[in-house]
């Protein structure tokens, strides 16, 4: 007889999560957030008569995460996907940094009663969103993401024009290696500058630790609504 997975309620990822601790308890079946959300598992220990968990696989958007799993294993691996088999626990707790602007992360987890994880783990993810706002005449930050782990990167900025202003945007893409110090990517060493209506479409492979996305007004109080498609590809 198989032993029993451990998941969320209707399988799906765990998405717009906050960064901070959020806690597995797979006694009682419950995932609590950082923002203190509780949600119910698919099933929980208690309701199957048992005591421990003895595997697991989490896949967290972003790979600077710290597992600690029960009261003994810390793990900290930067990886997108950690997986244990046969080490007994109750609970599992994931550290999400504060790495991501917009504040949005996902994660995804699979648990079992067996010591051998009868799951087949993929590390084909990706983490993509969306992120809109309004220009301004000062150039603001509307989006950056530790992004290690990930293989392609793909950012669309779209100047969505709703009110039919026909004012521009101007936009700038950096990257850096610690997070603090940025650089302008190639092409965008100069801000580019996005029509009404139109879009710019950037797409690399080039595997920096941390991407940001910069917009302003082209034209100080001439300011229009964005949108910014984002989406990071784990393909190993």
């Amino acid at each position: 007889m198989g032993g029993t997975l451990f998941t969320t309620s209707d399988g799906a990822i765990l998405t717009n999560l906050t960064a901070g601790v959020l806690t597995l308890d797979f006694t009682a079946g419950k995932i609590t957030d950082a923002a203190g959300n509780v949600t119910n598992m698919n099933t929980s220990l208690q309701i199957m008569s048992l005591s421990k968990c003895n595997s697991f696989m989490v896949f967290c958007s972003d790979a600077d995460k710290i597992i600690r799993v029960g009261n003994a294993l810390t793990i900290s691996d930067h990886t997108l996907t950690t997986t244990i088999h046969n080490y007994e626990f109750d609970h599992i707790q994931i550290t999400i940094p504060a790495n991501s602007t917009p504040d949005e992360n996902q994660v995804a987890f699979m648990a079992s009663t067996d010591s051998y994880l009868n799951y087949e783990v993929s590390d084909n993810w990706h983490d993509r969103g969306v992120v809109t706002g309004t220009s301004t005449t000062a150039a603001a930050e509307v989006y950056k993401k530790h992004v290690g782990g990930y293989e392609d990167f793909y950012i669309t900025t779209y100047n969505n024009n709703t009110g039919g202003s026909g004012n521009s945007i101007d936009m700038k893409i950096y990257y850096s290696i610690d997070g603090v110090t940025f650089f302008a990517e190639q092409g965008y060493t100069t801000a580019v500058t996005v029509t009404a209506g139109s879009y710019n479409s950037y797409a690399s492979s080039r595997k920096h630790h941390f991407y940001l996305v910069e917009i302003l007004s082209t034209v100080g109080g001439a300011h229009n609504d964005f949108t910014v498609y984002y989406n990071n590809v784990s393909v190993f």
